[in-house]
């Protein structure tokens, strides 16, 4: 059997040029475990710069390596312009032992601590976030909820306050599974 060399995507390696297409090795993350205000375990990879914090919040059922892909990835760009990066595993992580949970107990008993925890350690008045899904939706309910302050600027992605899905989207999944199982059905 042939195995074919992974793709590179049409990029050339520059001799003495890291390979941006490798994910960041994860000898350079340091994982920092803290209880969320209910005493759960959570903890952050952290991706250390010279600059400001950046909280990362993924969505359900991930974990904080989500934003660590084998291309050019978020994490290569902010690391470039000196972030300090923290990734959240918060409880919905599989990288955390499983628990019975609703975004309120993440917006109320983890979100708070995270943004406290990372002012703590860096010594920030005030911290910024990128959020995602799940994530994205339990962090916009301690937001407005009044529970961090401290957060002067958030990028949403894929949802923030309002996850129910319009008509066309109820539409896509079912077809796309379909077309996922078209060759079972010829």
């Amino acid at each position: 059997m042939v195995v074919a060399p992974p793709s590179t995507n049409g990029q050339v390696k520059a001799a003495g040029v890291p390979d941006r297409i490798e994910p960041i090795p994860q000898h350079r993350f340091e994982t920092i475990e803290f209880p969320a205000r209910d005493g759960f375990m959570l903890n952050f990879k952290r991706l250390r710069g010279d600059g400001e914090p950046l909280l990362l919040v993924a969505g359900t059922g991930t974990r904080a390596n989500l934003w660590n892909a084998p291309t050019i990835n978020l994490l290569k760009m902010l690391t470039e312009r000196g972030f300090d990066l923290w990734m959240l595993n918060w409880r919905s992580s599989i990288d955390l032992p499983a628990v019975a949970y609703t975004l309120d107990d993440a917006a109320v008993l983890d979100m708070p601590r995270a943004v406290e925890e990372v002012r703590k350690r860096t010594g920030a008045a005030k911290i910024k976030a990128i959020i995602h899904c799940q994530g994205s939706c339990a962090f916009m309910m301690s937001i407005t909820a009044g529970l961090l302050p401290d957060v002067s600027m958030v990028i949403s992605n894929s949802s923030a306050l309002h996850p129910v899905m319009p008509w066309q989207a109820r539409l896509k999944l079912p077809l796309a599974v379909a077309f996922l199982n078209a060759e079972k059905i010829t």
